[in-house]
């Protein structure tokens, strides 16, 4: 049986941001985004020297396809995730 399933990186980028007030922050989390990646979340820390600081957390969007074979489907699910190991994320699986 063979199973395929799209796969993530799951390490997450963390990028300290700061402006002056809320839309200055916004502006400065989107001019930061990394390329390929979406913002997941911003946590605000207070002000520091009279700007909003944050730390911006981002994922990646790139996502690619892994496939696995076994006699069955438990055999093929568990060979797909020892190919996704721990540094992705498994985001659905279907029998191919």
């Amino acid at each position: 049986m063979k199973v395929v399933a799209p796969v993530r990186a799951r390490s997450v980028v963390d990028i300290e941001v700061s402006g002056e007030d809320v839309e200055a922050l916004r502006a400065d989390v989107v001019a930061l985004t990394p390329v390929g990646h979406q913002l997941v979340q911003v946590r605000g820390r207070g002000r520091v020297d009279g700007l909003l600081v944050g730390t911006a957390s981002f994922r990646s969007v790139v996502v690619e396809m892994l496939e696995a074979e076994g006699p069955d489907y438990s055999a093929a699910l568990a060979r797909l995730m020892d190919l996704a190991g721990t540094e992705r994320t498994v985001l659905s699986v279907r029998v191919a």
